[in-house]
């Protein structure tokens, strides 16, 4: 008997250190009140009320049984709250109750609708936090400084939004980023890619259509251990370097639609993990024989002054199955093709 109180007193102890505490739920339920359910709010199929669950009596009242939330089995602390696709609507500012979880090691705000608000300065309260996405949710204004200080940060995605001015360059301070998108942030203006080259962890960059100019810098050579670099829809110039070709891992490159001149660099076509190559809707000339691209499965290279060159007389089905997708609108082609095979 003994033993069994023994055993009974553990698990009690246990259950108690895996409830979150009143200061948390009540910090995530006057969150929840500060928003209105709207249907439109959210895009995504399966979006619903994921805070619906929330309430503070009756058998789901410990905040660590509430959907979108997980907690430290130990402490009981909030350390990650996933309210993507959750219909919330309304406006989000630096005294939101969300900034007291200073424990959050992961928050997920996507696809909702924060009405125009810009990033609060209070998201500096989470030194713990390693991911972050506020993608698809209306926010506004310019990315402030205080994002720079999550110094754990792997992954931030901000993609999707209406955020404005250049980048700030405070942003090469997040050195642990592995992952990081922009996308779709057209009132972003006269930015470069020189603060990049210091996220040397990097393994996907995203800047489509933030209105980046200039050159490709150097010292993106630095990030060896991209896998996925996507920078179509800007205003980058100059020729593409050739040293993209020594980022061996690059599965993934999209330059297209910018103000790309000259040749493109046989050392793309050399680089052995390259799924994808879109270089499409930029002013680049030469020749280019696609039978010596190694293992592109999708390459599109319209809209330029390219010459493709064949080793053979047309293209059919026996040698296009290599490419699931292949682009070469408006490129001139050296031997006669067969149109009907060239989309």
């Amino acid at each position: 008997m003994g033993l069994l109180q023994a055993n009974i007193r553990m698990v009690s102890v246990l259950v108690k250190q895996a409830s979150c505490s009143d200061e948390e739920s009540y910090a995530l339920l006057q969150f929840k009140h500060s928003f209105f359910i709207n249907i439109n709010a959210s895009l995504h199929d399966g979006a619903h009320s994921k805070t619906s669950s929330w309430k503070p009596e009756g058998g789901n009242s410990s905040c660590c049984s509430w959907e979108g939330v997980e907690c430290d089995e130990g402490t009981g602390h909030v350390i990650g709250l996933d309210l993507s696709s959750s219909l919330l609507f309304g406006s989000i500012n630096s005294s939101s109750t969300l900034f007291r979880l200073v424990h959050l090691q992961k928050l997920n705000l996507a696809d909702n609708d924060f009405n125009y608000s810009q990033i609060p300065t209070t998201i500096r309260n989470f030194p713990r936090l390693r991911y972050l996405d506020l993608s698809g949710s209306v926010f506004f204004g310019q990315v402030p400084l205080e994002v720079s200080h999550l110094s754990k940060l792997s992954s931030l995605d901000l993609s999707d939004n209406f955020l404005n001015g250049p980048f700030s360059d405070s942003l090469a301070n997040l050195t642990e980023l592995t992952y990081l998108s922009l996308d779709e942030n057209n009132n972003f203006n006269g930015s470069t890619l020189s603060w990049v080259g210091k996220l040397t962890k990097l393994t996907q960059l995203r800047l489509e259509g933030t209105n980046l100019i200039g050159n490709i810098p150097s010292s993106l050579g630095n990030l060896t251990q991209l896998t996925f670099l996507y920078l179509p829809c800007n205003q980058l110039t100059g020729p593409i370097p050739s040293w993209l070709g020594n980022l061996s891992s690059l599965a993934y490159l999209d330059l297209g639609v910018n103000k790309f001149h000259s040749s493109i660099p046989e050392s793309l076509f050399n680089l052995m993990d390259l799924k994808a190559l879109s270089l499409d809707g930029n002013d680049l000339t030469g020749q280019v024989d696609i039978f010596k691209v190694q293992n592109v499965t999708f390459l599109q290279l319209g809209g330029n002054k390219l010459e493709v060159i064949t080793e053979s007389k047309t293209i059919d089905a026996t040698v296009l199955p290599m490419f699931r997708t292949l682009g070469l609108g408006s490129c001139c082609r050296h031997k006669k093709f067969n149109e009907n095979k060239i989309h």
